[in-house]
């Protein structure tokens, strides 16, 4: 009966199963997860070490919200992503900005000297 203390839950099985997760079921053991309550204790670090997609992140985050209880479940976390990260950046400032659009405007035109189709002076 000890052992079983030190195993995943099927309820965590089964939640994994719901959302097409399963393959995390050894890697949330071996973090120590044991039952549903302890899904909210997981971090987004470790969804982003472990390789899954900012989608997936999302699945995880809303099912384990929504199975412990907790408010907002159905509503989806969003977790950090490239797309939040660089939305959150053009707000801090002008100059960030303003950098970025320099940078977009010399994109294209090196885009098409590497592609043969600019100067080539």
């Amino acid at each position: 009966v000890a052992m079983a203390n030190k195993r995943i839950s099927q309820e965590v099985t089964a939640l994994l199963e719901e959302i097409g997760l399963e393959i995390l079921g050894p890697k949330l053991e071996a973090l120590g997860v044991r039952g549903i309550s302890d899904l909210a204790l997981v971090d987004d670090a470790d969804l982003v070490r472990w390789g899954l997609t900012t989608i997936e992140r999302r699945k995880f985050f809303s099912k384990t919200r929504s199975a412990s209880g907790e408010a907002g479940g159905d509503l989806g976390f969003l977790p950090p992503s490239a797309l939040t990260t660089v939305a959150a950046a053009g707000k801090k400032g002008t100059n960030q900005r303003k950098i970025r659009t320099e940078a977009q405007a010399m994109g294209p035109a090196r885009l098409d000297e590497l592609l043969g189709r600019g100067s080539a002076e």
